[in-house]
């Protein structure tokens, strides 16, 4: 661990800025690196991915503030625009005065989103809200990040920062920014697509007396509204925060277009290219200006649930659904897809229209085929981690080490509960 004296030397007002063409290329290394690592087969097949990845700036932490830096990357990312020291300090000071932290120190996600709510959710930074969820689903976490509103996590940090399972010897915040899953609404997927199916079947088959074990949820495109726009690459720059963030051109996605498609959630444009008229076709264009992702799970537990997730998992559109579907569900299900055909122009060709109704199909995705795009205070480097190990890491939190419990530097709890399975999910 850091002394005081080491961290002296870092700036925590020096900004990373976004730089899209070596980020892509790190998450890449990152991809394969962990796709060579993996034990599942059809990972280790695929060939085309979905990435959600906004430009964002990152901060390094100079003490024992990893929550709190976290914070401002987060509320900086949703309010695009940098946060002055002063007012740093004064959420710092407002962790002191509560009796909350010494040091920056932050061992309760409930207090951490309890300072977030003071400070951001006023007319200001125009209602920066947080919520503690328990227990997100898969569901959750997704559906956050596809709507463009980042994540703090709290989770076990190796000596490499990467989470890791010792019960909270050493416990950290990360930021959640985005993710990488495959592709399967490409052609080239086929054949996963099937291998997917079969393995569906064989866990439906082998789960069949036990209702509450899942371990996938669903995806399928939607097209994003008005008011949900969200700046993306192409976006001209308005201010300092976002000329921090390097825009994308066609020289950026070149080589990358055979393996990835970014979604922007930005709503009009098409690609990099204004004039074009491709935004629907899933396999001509890697930037989808105008559509997210929606994913669907089984809630398996009763805590709080986010109002914005449809429990709708029961999809029946692509042929792949489970039996039981209610009535609900099914009037749902209904309606989305009476949405989807609307999207697709009745004046295309059989062809065309194939390929639109293939585009919006929901999709089947296995929990450990998920990688988060993340950041913390410790590296200025991208980080991508296995969202299994990142939600088993957090599971593990129980108790701060049992030699440095007695340090008077910090305000450290008897356990750490108030970190366990909590998630801070920040929206606007």
């Amino acid at each position: 661990m850091q002394t005081p004296q080491q961290s002296n030397n870092v700036d925590e007002e020096k900004i990373f800025p976004f730089d899209f063409n070596y980020t892509i290329k790190k998450l890449d290394i990152l991809l394969n690196s962990l796709i060579y690592n993996s034990t599942n087969d059809e990972i280790k097949e695929n060939k085309k991915w979905i990435i959600r990845l906004p430009p964002y700036c990152s901060r390094l932490q100079s003490g024992y503030n990893c929550g709190i830096v976290g914070t401002r990357m987060a509320i900086e990312f949703i309010d695009k625009s940098f946060l002055e020291k002063s007012f740093i300090d004064e959420l710092l000071m407002t962790a002191v005065l509560k009796g909350y932290s010494k040091e920056g120190e932050m061992f309760s996600s409930y207090h951490l989103s309890e300072i977030i709510n003071l400070l951001f959710n006023n007319l200001n930074f125009n209602y920066i809200k947080s919520n503690v969820v328990s227990f997100p689903t898969t569901a959750d976490i997704l559906n956050q990040l596809s709507n463009g509103f980042p994540i703090l996590v709290p989770y076990d940090a190796d000596k490499n920062w990467r989470p890791c399972l010792s019960g909270g010897a050493k416990a950290h915040w990360a930021m959640i920014i985005g993710f990488i899953i495959p592709n399967k609404h490409s052609n080239n997927n086929n054949n996963n697509n099937n291998n997917n199916n079969n393995n569906n079947n064989n866990n439906n088959n082998n789960n069949n007396n036990n209702k509450n074990c899942n371990n996938t949820l669903k995806y399928k495109f939607k097209k994003i509204e008005e008011r949900n726009k969200f700046k993306g690459y192409l976006e001209d720059t308005e201010n300092y925060y976002e000329s921090c963030c390097q825009k994308i051109n066609q020289d950026n996605i070149n080589q990358y277009e055979d393996k990835y498609m970014f979604l922007t959630n930005r709503v009009g444009g098409g690609g990099c290219d204004d004039n074009s008229n491709d935004d629907d076709d899933a396999n001509n264009i890697q930037i989808k200006d105008e559509f997210k992702l929606q994913f669907f799970e089984k809630p398996t537990t009763s805590f709080n649930r986010l109002p914005f997730i449809d429990d709708d998992y029961d999809d029946n559109s692509d042929g792949d659904g489970d039996d039981d579907n209610n009535n609900n569900n099914n009037n749902n299900n209904n309606n989305n897809n009476n949405n989807d055909d609307e999207t697709i122009d009745k004046d295309l060709d059989e062809n065309e229209k194939e390929k639109k109704k293939e585009f919006f199909s929901t999709k089947v995705l296995n929990y450990d085929q998920v990688y988060l795009i993340c950041q913390h205070g410790k590296s200025p480097i991208v980080q991508l981690w296995e969202y299994n190990l990142l939600r088993d890491s957090n599971s593990c939190l129980t108790e701060f080490p049992k030699e440095r419990r007695n340090d008077e530097r910090w305000i450290i709890p008897n356990d750490l509960n108030d970190l366990k399975n909590k998630w801070i999910f920040l929206k606007r």
